[in-house]
């Protein structure tokens, strides 16, 4: 399960739960056309992914996919940026 909220400054809040404890997770997040606008690897901790992401004041509006991998197993989420 997971949660992702968006703040006026462009933060992105990720908040996965359900993954692997004590490993890491290679998270990413692509628009619609599967570019890559950002990538970054969090410790999973408990089982969860949790971060905070600065989204660059470019990105535009639009539907993007947050992708979390842990050692083969993939969580997605999706969401919307309206500038």
């Amino acid at each position: 399960s997971g949660a992702l909220t968006t703040a006026a400054n462009s933060t992105l809040a990720i908040n996965l739960t359900g993954m692997e404890s004590d490993a890491t997770a290679n998270v990413s997040i692509t628009d619609i056309t599967g570019k890559v606008v950002y990538t970054t690897a969090i410790a999973t901790g408990n089982g969860s992914v949790v971060a905070n992401v600065s989204l660059d004041n470019n990105i535009v509006s639009g539907l993007y996919f947050v992708t979390a991998e842990v050692n083969g197993i993939s969580m997605n989420q999706q969401f919307v940026v309206i500038k």
